[in-house]
């Protein structure tokens, strides 16, 4: 069995509607809430089936689409095994909220919280969608920021210096969160970076329910390539 952990904004949570949703049965997510930050509140109870509008998945009229349960099932159809999923994260808040002045914020001490929660000590890969708060923001410092989260999450053994990382770009029109996200991608080996900006957008910034099945594929490959 497999486990991914997904992290980040609005695109990782997902907000696009529509699109087609048929999830492998081998595929189970852990039902914490997301959009929140508390270390302690609803981090979830159970593994339960990917159901659109149903925690960890971001409620919405119409349902929402989500990339990362699309990987998922099309990873378990790949291999013919079970996959199972952590998704948290939060919408409009950037790295800085993850970490910052050298010590882990409350958007990553949330995530750890969730992992304990499903009794997941350490994952197989780990996909991030993370930093389109962060489009003024100098290359540097997200960089900086970006590469501390990993590097948490290796010092606590979730991660390991080989766990394949997978960083997906932000739309077309958040240039230097993609320039960020590029040099993060840069520093370690490990890292894949997935060129999803040109997926299509409702706004300028949230990639449509059409796209996330394509994102998804982008994201299983990846995943795939380095099992």
């Amino acid at each position: 069995m497999l486990t991914g952990l997904a992290i980040g904004q609005s695109n990782m949570l997902y907000r696009g509607t529509g699109g087609p949703w048929t999830i492998n049965p081998l595929v189970t997510l852990w039902n914490n809430k997301n959009d929140i930050s508390s270390s302690v509140n609803d981090l979830g109870t159970a593994w339960i089936t990917p159901t659109r509008g149903v925690n960890p998945l971001t409620a919405g009229t119409p349902l929402r689409n989500n990339a990362f349960a699309q990987a998922l099932s099309l990873i378990a159809t790949a291999r013919n095994e079970q996959v199972r999923g952590v998704l948290s994260g939060r919408g409009g808040e950037g790295l800085g909220t993850w970490y910052s002045g050298g010590a882990p914020q409350k958007n990553l001490i949330r995530a750890k919280a969730v992992l304990a929660a499903a009794g997941v000590s350490w994952v197989d890969f780990v996909v991030m969608a993370l930093g389109e708060s962060d489009n003024s923001e100098a290359i540097s410092t997200g960089r900086d920021r970006a590469n501390a989260i990993f590097r948490n999450l290796k010092d606590s053994s979730i991660i390991a210096g080989h766990t394949q990382v997978i960083i997906c770009e932000a739309s077309d029109t958040h240039v230097r969160t993609n320039e960020i996200m590029a040099a993060t991608y840069a520093t370690a080996p490990e890292r894949v970076y997935l060129p999803t900006r040109l997926q299509p957008t409702s706004d300028g910034t949230h990639f449509t329910g059409d796209a996330a099945p394509v994102i998804g594929n982008m994201i299983a490959s990846a995943v795939l390539r380095g099992l």
